[in-house]
């Protein structure tokens, strides 16, 4: 079993994406499989464990991706060309494929959607034999999806509204989170720590959030005018509010951030694309973590919060509330003054509680090991059924 693990983002750009396929192939390699982690630029903090290959590629945030994405007709939707982010994905897609056919890959492992779809392509044509599983975490159609032989949803919510059609290889499994690198502050001098280290007041509540800072969507601008609402000089346990947001820099983050600035003067902090390996005390630095998007797939950040006894909050939804369990609460998102009055009327023993029950459900659910075993379990199903269809 030869898997290839692959997103054109990974090395460039910080997103659950990304994070997924880098600890995707790393928990492979460590339970023995013969793994890949192909990305479209050389990593920053390099990997011994498994065999690491940058590819060429187009970059979504770079003018020529841009620029063919402009000239590009307008029936190039359908091949995702209409936007640069496609044209990243069709430029890595043609480095990638030679590697597949060199390799004898047996599984592509992707939740960038449009990898999986040429290579969906490019088997029907009999160019390469790799078969392509995608993880559903960009909110595809149900037409597009219906293409795919192998679809890995995150959550069982998502398998049961993507049906049908019926597959025999569509699976419902979570991302994961390493739990031993997201763990809890072990005691007040640690939490105290991590503030200092981002300049965060030590006495403070602090209100975080991980996402892309940007209003669509991910709906900072709600998160910052929620918190505004707060009483700017009330105390939340004997303590002042402050907003920690950190997340991947978008077109919106400068204006979001002169809002913070008009709304809170002084009391919230906005870290762009912090490195990963600081992101464990980026979260212990938090009392509670809050999550605006009234819908998701499956947001990793959530995981890391719960696995470093964060308690979340999250909008009322399905996939959030199975994702969130005892670990936190999820609340109508929709109106600011709900999730305002959640956080200033929180008991004081609230925030303790359900970080514990948050740590315990991240490690009993969404750990590595309770979820990487079912990958590979996923990939033994794929390759036997593949094998009994060529022996037909």
């Amino acid at each position: 079993m030869k898997i290839a693990v692959a997103s054109s983002g990974l090395g460039h750009v910080a997103r659950g994406i990304e994070t997924w396929a880098h600890d995707t192939a790393l928990a492979l390699a460590a339970r023995g499989v013969d793994a890949t982690l192909f990305c479209g630029k050389a990593l920053a903090a390099p990997v011994t464990a498994l065999p690491v290959m940058p590819l060429a590629c187009l970059r979504r945030d770079e003018k020529p991706a841009q620029w063919l994405a402009r000239l590009a007709p307008g029936p190039a939707w359908r091949w995702g060309l209409k936007a640069p982010y496609g044209w990243e994905q069709l430029s890595f897609w043609l480095s990638l494929w030679p590697h597949l056919r060199r390799g004898h890959y047996d599984i592509l492992h992707v939740q960038d959607p449009m990898l999986a779809w040429w290579c969906r392509v490019f088997r029907s044509k009999g160019w390469v034999k790799t078969r392509e599983i995608l993880a559903h975490g960009t909110e595809e159609t149900k037409d597009f999806l219906a293409q795919f032989d192998y679809v890995q949803h995150l959550a069982p919510w998502h398998l049961e509204q993507n049906q049908p059609p019926i597959r025999s290889c569509w699976m419902a499994i979570p991302n994961f989170v390493d739990v031993a690198v997201f763990t809890p502050a072990a005691d007040g001098g640690a939490v105290a720590q991590a503030r200092r280290k981002f300049g965060i007041p030590e006495d403070a509540f602090v209100i975080g959030t991980s996402a892309a800072v940007k209003r669509d969507h991910k709906r900072v601008d709600f998160l910052i005018e929620a918190f505004a609402d707060l009483p700017a000089h009330g105390l939340i346990h004997g303590r002042k509010p402050y907003l920690l947001i950190t997340g991947a820099r978008h077109a919106d983050t400068a204006a979001l951030q002169k809002m913070a600035d008009a709304l809170a003067p002084g009391r919230v902090k906005m870290m762009t694309n912090v490195p990963r390996a600081d992101m464990p005390d980026a979260y212990r630095a938090m009392d509670i973590f809050v999550l605006c998007s009234l819908f998701e797939m499956m947001p990793i950040s959530i995981l890391e919060a719960l696995s470093c006894g964060v308690p979340v909050l999250a909008n009322r939804h399905p996939v959030l509330e199975w994702m969130v369990g005892p670990g936190g609460a999820c609340v109508d998102m929709t109106y600011r003054s709900v999730l305002a009055d959640f956080v200033a009327g929180m008991p004081a023993e609230w925030p303790a509680a359900h970080g514990r029950a948050a740590r315990q459900h991240a490690v009993d659910v969404f750990s590595t090991d309770a979820v990487i075993g079912r990958y590979i379990e996923y990939y033994r199903k794929v390759l036997d059924q593949c094998a009994k269809a060529e022996a037909v």
